[in-house]
């Protein structure tokens, strides 16, 4: 799935590993939820970090598919549709080139990138040989909101015994979510990606300050739980970090900021089928490797070393 979304959706991913135990007693969700919040959030926060911008023509036109390529790296990213593009890096110094059919490419050589905020880079192509505009990044390499490059959040914040600490069925995760997206509506929205092979929605709960709308230059971050049905502690940890964010949105100044200035993805489950079988099994004492029972979905395809096959 890592090899999918980085070659076909110019998405950086990684892997949580946030429990060796699969089925920890709901007791110690509380517990898994501190032990994973501040990382988390952090993860939010450094979807800020590399360069950004716009390929553009002379006349202000933005190009969609355009490639933006940086030297010394195999993997290139395209421009969205209108014309922007988010480019995550580790801080240092790169030559960035843009370029698009019909139009001369341009170089960007030794464009720095510094921890905290992206480096704001726009291009200007035109069939003509036109100089191309880089914007000074010590002045205009800020992300929209001030502060957002601060360091990490203090474990001192506000308190979060008001998130519910228990493993959820498909209906009262749905239940949940459509709950936070009533009583939350001017930060979510809730849509389903599609249905599983059984018939449930593949719900994908986004959080940012215009839900639901495409915001040019904006960076996005995903997350996506219990690709194996049988994996119980992302899809909990996720349904709070949902519930996180609605609630303190307007109180904590991190979250405000995240939410300010990042368009969020919550897919609590992407393997419905699979968590509701696991889940029988395991409270019915099933005999036989729970490790096995719904770890792959309907079809019994792995989505991680599978995906998207027959999905």
């Amino acid at each position: 799935m890592q090899d999918y979304n980085f070659f076909k959706g110019n998405c950086f991913e990684v892997t949580f590993g946030l429990s060796c135990c699969k089925y920890p007693p709901a007791s110690q969700l509380f517990t898994e939820w501190t032990n994973n919040k501040e990382a988390l959030l952090a993860y939010i926060h450094q979807a800020h970090i590399g360069v950004r911008g716009f390929v553009m023509t002379r006349s202000g036109f933005g190009l969609p598919d355009a490639t933006i390529s940086v030297s010394g790296t195999d993997h290139n990213i395209t421009t969205w549709m209108f014309g922007d593009y988010y480019r995550l890096l580790l801080p240092g110094r790169y030559d960035i080139t843009a370029s698009s059919s019909g139009y001369l490419s341009n170089t960007v050589k030794n464009v720095p990138v510094i921890e905290g905020k992206a480096t704001l880079l726009n291009f200007t192509l035109e069939e003509p040989v036109e100089e191309m505009l880089m914007l000074d990044p010590s002045e205009q390499a800020v992300v929209t909101n001030e502060g957002l490059n601060t360091p990490g959040p203090p474990t001192s914040r506000s308190p979060i015994h008001t998130l519910d600490f228990r493993y959820h069925s498909y209906d009262e995760m749905e239940m949940l979510l459509q709950l936070l997206s009533a009583v939350h509506p001017s930060i979510t929205y809730l849509n389903s990606a599609g249905r599983s092979v059984q018939g449930r929605n593949l719900y994908v709960m986004e959080i940012s300050t215009n839900p639901g709308v495409d915001q040019q230059g904006k960076p996005e971050v995903m997350f996506l739980g219990n690709l194996h049905g049988n994996e119980f502690i992302g899809r909990e940890i996720l349904l709070n970090l949902v519930e996180y964010l609605c609630r303190n949105y307007g109180k904590d100044p991190l979250v405000t900021r995240l939410v300010n200035s990042t368009r969020i993805h919550i897919m609590p489950s992407m393997n419905p089928d699979g968590y509701e079988l696991a889940l029988k099994a395991h409270n019915e004492r099933v005999s036989g490797d729970l490790s096995i029972i719904g770890h792959g979905n309907s079809h019994r395809v792995d989505l991680n070393a599978n995906f998207p096959k027959r999905s």
